[in-house]
């Protein structure tokens, strides 16, 4: 779990974003493991439909290539959807936290 302040909140908004999903449909969920099965949902989409974005999206997500290959191989097709989503969550969980943690609430630069 995060230890801060809202952080269901702050993990549905990082979600919300990162993922280009509907707010509606992010704002339905009441607590991470909602939010993981709405997670799991599009990846098992996008494992059936368009694997090609899935990869561009845990790229981009900078998600370790070696734990999805390791996930997808472990799992099985029934669970590869579940194990890539709790690795999507993981990996915002920990940009919430860096953030966080090195986030002074001071701007100071100059331009």
């Amino acid at each position: 779990m995060i230890n801060v302040p809202n952080s269901v909140e702050l993990l549905r908004k990082q979600i919300e974003e990162t993922l280009s999903l509907r707010p509606e449909l992010v704002e339905k969920t009441k607590n991470e493991e909602e939010l993981l099965g709405l997670i799991e949902q599009l990846v098992e989409e996008l494992i059936n439909h368009d694997f090609e974005k899935l990869l561009l999206i845990l790229y981009r997500l900078d998600v370790n290539e070696a734990k999805v290959k390791k996930a997808i191989d472990d799992s099985g097709p029934q669970l590869a959807s579940r194990r890539i989503a709790e690795l999507i969550l993981a990996r915002e969980k920990a940009k919430i936290h860096t953030r966080e943690k090195y986030n002074t609430g001071e701007t100071d630069w100059e331009f």
